[in-house]
């Protein structure tokens, strides 16, 4: 079989590759920079083809396409992961309008130039779109607003492609994982400095009304990134995106293993807004007390 994936320079994408083409697909890995250490590492393995693809640029995408095509021959391509994507954090006042269109670009449209290129090949061996999204992507989380906003939009988009392309022959599947130790999470924990850049580029009016203390308990919220919520093993989410790949019945969504977090984010979703709302602010209010 033949699997093409996007984002494989680390995380999952990376993990996917080594996995599949371990099992005997015939990967078509693209990175982001294929000097990168992780697409050098690929290069190396039986059964990779290391492909340059920046999902910004639709010039790349297209070359990928057509690499993948030229390569293909007889064969056809049975599944496609749109992974690649990028992180930040802060709140979304604070969040400059040129982070928030990169955050876009590459998790939303970048998604959405990758599927658009290769559907047709998917179509021709009535196989599979797989792509990345996020649990938090429902809950629109403070200060990972932006990730959350392109998150939805991803499960939207997938829904979309799933329902406009029935009796087609092509499987539409979302994958939720949870935060594991990857490059993306700790784009999040390492982010004060990047949200206090953010913060200061913004207008004297909405600078002068948060006080230093705001700005502090606000940063502080960043240090749950690292905590008890963040899984050490990003192989369980490496299997579920195998099984997602591999399965003869696909399901529509599916989630990796989560933490007693999953309860209180099921709990969450569950509630009213106006209560959703409470319940969020309090438990942000308790974590401040025990940091």
């Amino acid at each position: 079989m033949t699997h093409a994936s996007a984002g494989c320079d680390s995380g999952f994408g990376h993990g996917l590759a080594k996995r599949l083409a371990h099992k005997g697909f015939l990967v078509f890995a693209g990175c982001l920079n294929t000097k990168s250490d992780g697409a050098q590492e690929l290069s190396l393995l039986k059964n990779i083809i290391v492909l340059q693809m920046d999902v910004t640029k639709q010039e790349q995408v297209d070359d990928a396409f057509l690499a993948v095509k030229e390569k293909l021959g007889t064969r056809v391509l049975w599944s496609v992961v749109a992974n690649a994507g990028i992180g930040s954090s802060g709140l979304l006042e604070w969040t400059t309008m040129e982070t928030m269109k990169k955050m876009f670009d590459v998790n939303v449209f970048g998604v959405l130039r990758v599927i658009k290129r290769f559907l047709p090949l998917l179509r021709k061996s009535h196989g599979r779109v797989v792509t990345v999204a996020s649990p938090i992507g429902r809950l629109a989380a403070p200060m990972v607003a932006p990730y959350c906003m392109t998150k939805i939009a991803v499960i939207s988009m997938m829904d979309s492609f799933r329902r406009e392309s029935r009796g087609r022959g092509v499987d539409f599947v979302t994958v939720e994982p949870a935060a594991y130790k990857t490059p993306i999470v700790w784009m999040f924990v390492d982010s004060k400095e990047h949200v206090t850049r953010e913060f200061r580029k913004q207008s004297p009016e909405v600078i002068a009304d948060y006080s230093q203390e705001d700005v502090d308990d606000w940063l502080k919220v960043t240090d749950k990134f690292s905590g008890p919520m963040i899984r050490k093993n990003p192989e369980e989410c490496v299997d579920v995106l195998e099984k997602a790949v591999r399965e003869t019945q696909p399901t529509t969504h599916y989630r990796s293993p989560w933490g007693t977090d999953f309860l209180l984010l099921s709990t969450i979703l569950s509630l009213p807004s106006e209560v959703a709302d409470i319940a969020v602010e309090i438990i942000r209010k308790v974590n401040l007390k025990i940091m």
